[in-house]
């Protein structure tokens, strides 16, 4: 798909770099790439879409490589390298027609005494456990043509005898088991740090860090795995998923995995060159409370059940999901390889110290950890350049290092405990909560308001359209409205209460009043259609509706719910509440409670309510007020729509503070 979608972007095109300390003679080498194409049949296909036929892959009776040889011997080492490198760009945006075999080419770089082969290729023609294979016939083809030798290549098991296996095989297990697997997952886990939406025109492409887990951690971690009874690649999988948690704030977490796609279809697959990898979901339940070694021992286990399931096609796996079709599965991707590439090349090739490998590579997805194994963990994150910044990647692969080390040092903690952050980061945490505040023993944030209110009662928290209002103005109005939703109405902790408002003092009142309660606030938009309000009150199960014009919420509950609840939401008019008196006991918030909750765009599909908890909330105030230097003296407008996450950045840090917050009106909006 990418392929014929976008042929010059570079995805998926694979570039073998080989430096050797010898010349290279380009006519053998071309007559030991016809060896190697008579033996693997893969190397001589090209691929065929039609609109009234299945995708086919034909394989050419013949196919020659393209071999071409460029002179360096004119420049120094350094030169060389630089135009090795613009080449390598142009090279990979040329691409490849895949109607038009052979996918792949070679170029030879003669450095006198020296040589570079880049052999480049389309990743859908081979995977990596393949390269050695091709690499090791190609090399002995070659040396034995330059001794003078006739050379033949015994034929291979050919690829069409596995493609042939795996259309045989009965799938209804394997579509079951993803059915069931991917069921209640219905958006992508979200790359919070990214910039889609603003990016740079000027920025595209790819780009790479890398940072290797030092000897001795690695030889921890593998004692660790193996203590576990699982597996180097199960603690990967863990920090991955748990740090894609840390950063979205959700639980229930999906990222692709690459299998090897050659268990179970057929014998001898282990010695055959083709595409075999597939790369599919993997969803994990982060478990906070769980111990270390017991989330590494579910994670192995969800590895193993899908051995069985691994050939599934993605696109397939995609339409078992609750994911609308046009939008990823997943974000991003974990590969593990338990070899270092140069030194696995070296010993399979049989080629020793006389050549050195590196594969250059780029995915078509916006993250791509890739991750090698032996005596140091060799680590690079491949990120798209126009959604992510090159430090946010940087902190991304040391936040993974660091969990990493974390289980290591304490695989009897909980999966909450583990760290992610590095010392100066925990520092820098220290300087903006100096007193621990949101650090580590957060509050609640109506324990946060009061005792601010405590402070400075008559000083001004709003000013809006009405005029302004004092701290102890806000706090008496949401008082009445929380007595009102617990005694008469029966609201409870837990409760969602949402917020049907114009920006006013009303609206502000009423985000007070509902967190009093003990619910949790959902801010709706009067801007959004009907049906998409509808669904977020159903799906979020509302228990009240607060409002100031109960005739625009009457239309909007004038259709039932169709989630069979037996009851809407009650409609409370937040100008109009019966006051019950003062001997009502308002509940006491926790800091894990819920505060409020966010509905997504829906641009994959429907909307998802994300919930923040109180100590989420408080701990983003403390730090917003640290980094911005609020003072009390201070002025901050509310300019974002209130069903926007940035509103309660807006509201509450500026509260803390003793400041005011300042209400837009239309008028400046437009102006």
């Amino acid at each position: 798909f990418h392929q014929l979608f976008d042929p010059h972007s570079g995805a998926d095109v694979e570039q073998m770099v080989m430096r050797l300390d010898e010349p290279v003679d380009g006519r053998q080498l071309r007559q030991a790439w016809d060896l190697v194409a008579r033996r693997h049949e893969v190397l001589r296909t090209s691929f065929h879409v039609s609109d009234d036929s299945e995708p086919a892959q034909r394989v050419h009776h013949s196919a020659p490589m393209e071999v071409i040889e460029i002179d360096q011997s004119a420049y120094t080492e350094d030169q060389a390298d630089q135009r090795l490198t613009r080449f390598l760009a142009v090279d990979r945006q040329r691409g490849f027609d895949a109607a038009t075999a052979p996918l792949s080419r070679t170029t030879i770089f003669h450095r006198g005494r020296r040589s570079v082969i880049v052999w480049t290729f389309h990743h859908v023609i081979l995977d990596g456990r393949s390269f050695p294979i091709v690499l090791t016939d190609l090399f002995a083809a070659y040396d034995g043509l330059r001794a003078g030798e006739t050379v033949e290549l015994e034929p291979s098991t050919p690829y069409r005898s596995f493609i042939e296996a795996l259309a045989a095989k009965d799938m209804t297990p394997t579509r079951e088991f993803w059915r069931t697997t991917m069921a209640g997952f219905q958006a992508p886990t979200p790359l919070i740090v990214d910039r889609i939406g603003a990016v740079d025109p000027a920025t595209s492409g790819f780009g790479e860090v890398r940072t290797r887990l030092d000897e001795t951690s690695t030889a921890e971690l593998q004692a660790l795995a193996s203590s576990t009874g699982v597996t180097v690649n199960t603690a990967l999988q863990a920090a991955w998923g748990l740090l894609l948690s840390i950063y979205s704030g959700e639980t229930d977490i999906v990222f692709g995995v690459t299998r090897s796609g050659r268990h179970g279809v057929m014998e001898g697959t282990e010695s055959m060159a083709g595409l075999f990898i597939n790369t599919v979901p993997l969803r994990l339940s982060v478990e906070r409370d769980a111990t270390v070694t017991t989330w590494l021992r579910d994670i192995r286990a969800l590895h193993v059940a899908m051995r069985d399931h691994e050939q599934l096609p993605l696109v397939e796996i995609q339409a078992l999901s609750e994911i609308k079709a046009g939008n990823r599965l997943f974000d991003s991707i974990l590969v593990f390889e338990s070899y270092q590439l140069d030194q696995t090349m070296r010993e399979r090739t049989g080629t020793g110290d006389r050549v050195g490998y590196e594969l250059l590579e780029q995915t078509n997805h916006p993250l791509l950890l890739s991750v090698y194994g032996g005596r140091e963990l060799d680590l690079r994150l491949e990120f798209d350049k126009s959604k992510f910044d090159r430090a946010v990647v940087e902190r991304m692969v040391g936040h993974v290092v660091n969990l990493l080390r974390s289980m290591v040092a304490a695989p009897a903690a909980t999966v909450g405990d583990l760290r992610c952050l590095d010392d100066d980061e925990a520092a820098l945490v220290g300087t903006i909560w100096p007193e621990g505040q949101g650090a580590g023993t957060p509050t609640d944030m109506v324990t946060r308001w009061r005792d601010q209110v405590g402070r400075t009662p008559n000083a001004v928290a709003l000013i809006g359209p009405d005029g302004p209002a004092s701290f102890a103005d806000l706090d008496a109005a949401s008082d009445r409205l929380a007595r009102h939703l617990v005694k008469n109405l029966g609201v409870a902790e837990g409760d969602m209460a949402a917020i049907m408002t114009e920006r006013s003092a009303a609206a502000i009142i009423a985000i007070l009043g509902a967190l009093k309660a003990g619910a949790a606030y959902l801010p709706l938009d009067n801007d959004y259609p009907a049906n998409r309000l509808r669904y977020m009150l159903e799906d979020s199960g509302a228990a009240v509706v607060l409002t100031t014009d109960r005739r625009a919420a009457e239309n909007l509950l004038a259709t039932p719910p169709d989630d069979g609840r037996s009851r809407a939401p009650i409609i409370v008019d937040v100008g109009k509440v019966e006051d019950p008196g003062h001997d009502v006991t308002l509940p006491r918030n926790g800091a894990e409670r819920p505060a409020y909750m966010i509905y997504t765009s829906g641009s994959t599909g429907k909307p998802k309510g994300v919930v923040v908890s109180h100590e989420s909330l408080v701990n983003h105030a403390d730090g917003v007020l640290a980094a911005y230097e609020l003072t009390s003296r201070d002025r901050v407008l509310q300019f974002a729509a209130l069903s926007f996450d940035v509103a309660a950045e807006e509201l509450f840090p500026t509260w803390l503070a003793g400041a005011s917050v300042v209400l837009r009106t239309d008028e400046v909006s437009t102006s």
